[in-house]
């Protein structure tokens, strides 16, 4: 009975490791798709921009000085 629920647990695993990889292979496969209508365009390389994704900052604390 142990062996049935690890083998279970084992196939289970298996197939979450398979979707995630084809999760990956797919958003691979649509990353060179625009890559590729990118370098077919004619646009100069001057012209495109591609959006940079901000990196998140911790605000900075204030140093307060209280005088009596």
């Amino acid at each position: 009975m142990l062996d049935e629920t690890k083998q279970e647990q084992k196939k289970a695993l298996e197939q979450k490791v398979v979707k995630k990889a084809l999760s990956i292979k797919k958003k691979e496969i649509k990353k060179q798709e625009v890559l590729d209508e990118i370098s077919d365009d004619e646009t100069p390389i001057e012209k495109i921009k591609i959006p940079k994704k901000k990196a998140e900052t911790t605000p900075q604390k204030k140093n307060i000085i209280y005088f009596d």
